[in-house]
């Protein structure tokens, strides 16, 4: 497959825009900003990837909107493996990695690794398994990642070391330093107003409530 460097918001290729607004590539494609620093979303941002993704750089909302059609949201559906470089520390949005037909008939990918360092499993290179348990700058025992949002796939490899139980505090928040990686369901992801739905013809809502479990 070939391979893609992505800018950021209005730096994606044309020919990635679908009628629908959603941005579809196919092949291994790489997520990053063309100057150092976040990718900031703004307003609702759909990806439809046929291989691989490499996430570089922070993906991150703003932090006020004038109204709740302002909140933005991003979605990444990718049939293959996402890989978050080591230096990302916060993602905001729905990451969801799905298994792709290899040709013959087999499935893989479908997986997402929060510590990688290419489009590669690290545990698989001799080189970065090494890294993964470096606690210098350039390995994972000392990164931590913060997702608001969701993640959906096959298999998810936390690879991050920061922090230990024993440094835990009782009631910790998402601004603990004891975690490698914190998964925070934000209600933004429910709150955005997704491009081009189709109109279901029903009144608005004023919440939504989780029901308990029949069993």
């Amino acid at each position: 497959m070939p391979t893609t460097t992505a800018r950021w918001s209005r730096e994606f290729p044309d020919r990635w825009r679908s009628n629908d607004g959603a941005y579809k590539n196919d092949g291994q494609t790489t997520m990053q900003k063309a100057i150092p620093g976040d990718l900031t979303v703004d307003g609702y941002t759909v990806f439809y990837v046929n291989g691989d993704v490499r996430i570089r750089d922070n993906i991150t909302y703003a932090n006020s909107y004038s109204s709740v059609n302002d909140i933005p949201h991003v979605r990444f559906v990718v049939k293959g493996n996402i890989y978050i470089d080591r230096n990302v520390t916060e993602l905001h949005g729905t990451y969801i990695a799905q298994p792709r037909d290899d040709g013959s008939g087999s499935l893989t990918g479908g997986e997402i690794y929060t510590c990688a360092f290419g489009f590669n499993n690290p545990r698989e290179i001799e080189s970065d398994l090494q890294r993964l348990v470096d606690a210098g700058p350039d390995g994972c025992a000392s990164a931590q990642l913060r997702i608001f949002g969701s993640v959906v796939a096959k298999g998810i490899f936390l690879h991050r070391l920061n922090g230990t139980v024993n440094d835990a505090t009782p009631q910790a928040d998402y601004n603990t330093t004891s975690a490698g990686e914190i998964f925070v369901e934000s209600p933004l992801n429910w709150l955005a107003s997704p491009r081009n739905a189709p109109d279901a013809g029903l009144s608005d809502y004023d919440a939504i409530s989780n029901p308990p479990p029949v069993l």
